[in-house]
């Protein structure tokens, strides 16, 4: 189950974010219309499993590279 204060903490940082991950919940993600939602969860699907098959960590992108690879996906 969730709590205000998990609640506020995804607000928080849905503000500067278009996903976030909760441990035991699962992803949130938000976007401009339905479709940009589905493509934002396909994609860290995705994400996770090629490091899964890689046996990597996942490491932090930063705000420069993020935004270009949404440039270069958005639909």
């Amino acid at each position: 189950p969730g709590s205000k204060a998990l609640a506020e903490a995804v607000a928080l940082v849905m503000q500067t974010h278009d996903l976030v991950q909760l441990r035991n919940h699962g992803q949130v993600t938000v976007g401009k219309d339905f479709r940009q939602v589905i493509q934002n969860a396909a994609y860290f699907e995705m994400a996770c499993e090629i490091l899964g098959h890689a046996g990597k960590g996942a490491r932090a992108m930063s705000a420069k590279a993020a935004q270009s690879l949404r440039a270069a996906h958005t639909v």
